[in-house]
């Protein structure tokens, strides 16, 4: 897996795509929220979008794992091994 791809799935504070989608008029029904929602040419617009954004993670991405990690220190992340010694 690419750092940009595991930035993607643990970043809490990705912008909603979507609805800046909408702001700009390239998905016309403005009640559409999910993805599966969209038509191939909205799905198109949303792929250019969202990949023009991971692409921020190749000189972000040790602040995004350091902010959005949950287990700070390794022996926590460990904890159950530990617990069974």
């Amino acid at each position: 897996m690419k750092v940009e791809d595991y930035c993607d799935l643990i970043d809490e504070d990705q912008p909603n795509f979507i609805e800046q989608l909408i702001k700009q008029g390239k998905i016309k029904n403005k009640s559409t929220r999910r993805l599966n929602e969209l038509n191939d040419a909205e799905m198109d617009d949303y792929d250019l979008m969202h990949g023009q954004f991971k692409q921020q993670y190749k000189q972000t991405w040790r602040q995004v794992i350091n902010t959005n990690c949950r287990i700070k220190s390794p022996a926590m992340a460990n904890y159950d091994t530990l617990e069974k010694l």
